[in-house]
């Protein structure tokens, strides 16, 4: 894992959500996730590894079984001493039930680090895994959640494999399930056909041929937030499609909920959804459509506006925004302009260039800042 530092937040959450990925692909229930996370409980990235757990439904079993203000530690500094808990153990609530204690052995260590041990029944587990957690078997719901991740394979080997997979005419029977009851379903058909639309435009248009939009108010809005950020990620490369199928988008009324994502959404959610707005401009669709999101959008952020804003410049958004400026249509240069000035100028104008007020208006410095022979943008 990365090293508890702001700058290294987005590769740590990035970390816990490819763990996650793993995970549910696998659809294991008892799951041990050990090792040295660099998350100190009261640290940023403890803060955010707890709040991970909460959100997939994992338990952080050391802390829970010792306690916060036991006084434990895993890390020993070799600089200062310093005493820090950035050993973790997480579990699935079906390996919760399997633990029977955890301790730190104290008198052992590997190079800076204290072992962190887990003592667990393995006849708990191996039930677990031989029935399912709610005792029915592997059943009906297993099979096709199998199934759809087996898709979901084939469609992320290129286009010829995502085009194999469209002739066999499996896609009209793989779109309904982005509804299914199962959120395990769900997880694994919104994946195959988020990977059937990272091909070409003809490909992509056989995916929404299928209603698959129609499906995607309901995504964007559901309540584990993996969901919403594959969601995201399957509207990003629509929006990165032909005019058509951006229209597409616009016409099934996705834009506002693709901007609360970006406003109110994870980081990762919050990165694809950048995305998404920001290949809109690129499709050179309604500009006034995506100009009026984005303000829209960065107004709802509220105190977080300057964060949404650098994810939608880091996003190559901020050009598009710029080039906007020089349209033909004047209402669609002042948007432009507008969202530049209020969210994007410099925090600081030079103090020399800015008038001074006086009783009868501004007085001006004309030798402040040096000569000049006329305007220059």
């Amino acid at each position: 894992m990365a090293t508890d530092h702001p700058d290294n937040l987005g590769e740590f959450i990035g970390c816990l959500a490819a763990e996650s990925e793993i995970i549910e692909e696998c659809d294991a229930q008892v799951v041990f996730l050990l090792g040295d996370f660099n998350a100190h409980p009261s640290a940023s990235f403890g803060r955010e590894l707890f709040s991970f757990c909460v959100q997939e439904e994992w338990l952080c079993a050391d802390v829970e079984k010792l306690g916060l203000d036991s006084g434990s530690f895993t890390f020993i500094s070799d600089a200062n001493g310093a005493q820090r808990w950035l050993d973790h153990c997480l579990t699935t609530k079906a390996a919760w039930d399997t633990i029977v204690s955890v301790d730190v052995i104290s008198d052992v260590s590997w190079s800076d680090h204290l072992p962190l041990r887990v003592d667990c029944n393995l006849d708990l587990a191996t039930r677990y895994h031989a029935s399912g957690a709610d005792g029915q078997g592997h059943g009906q719901g297993g099979v096709l959640v199998d199934t759809v991740w087996a898709i979901s394979y084939l469609t992320d080997g290129g286009n010829d494999q995502i085009q194999m997979v469209i002739e066999s005419g499996i896609v009209p029977k793989l779109i309904p399930l982005l509804s299914h009851k199962d959120v395990k379903v769900q997880t694994a058909a919104l994946r195959a056909v988020g990977n059937i639309v990272t091909g070409t435009d003809d490909q992509t248009q056989v995916v929404l041929n299928c209603d698959a939009l129609s499906h995607f108010p309901a995504l964007l809005s559901h309540q584990k937030e993996k969901i919403c950020k594959e969601a995201v990620w399957f509207l990003s490369n629509i929006t990165a499609g032909n005019k058509r199928q951006v229209q597409a988008v616009i016409d099934a009324g996705l834009l506002p909920k693709i901007i609360e994502n970006l406003s109110k959404g994870e980081f990762q959610t919050q990165k694809e959804a950048a995305w998404a707005v920001s290949n809109l401009s690129i499709s050179g669709t309604k500009e006034q459509v995506v100009l009026d999101g984005l303000s829209n959008m960065l107004k709802m952020a509220g105190d977080g506006a300057m964060d949404v804003a650098n994810l939608i410049e880091e996003c190559g958004g901020l050009d598009r925004i710029e080039a906007l400026q020089s349209h033909e249509k004047n209402e669609i240069y002042k948007m432009a302009y507008d969202i530049i000035e209020q969210y994007f100028a410099d925090e600081e104008e030079d103090a020399t260039l800015v008038p001074a007020a006086a009783e009868a208006g501004f007085q001006f410095d004309p030798a402040a800042g040096g000569a000049h022979d006329g305007f220059h943008f």
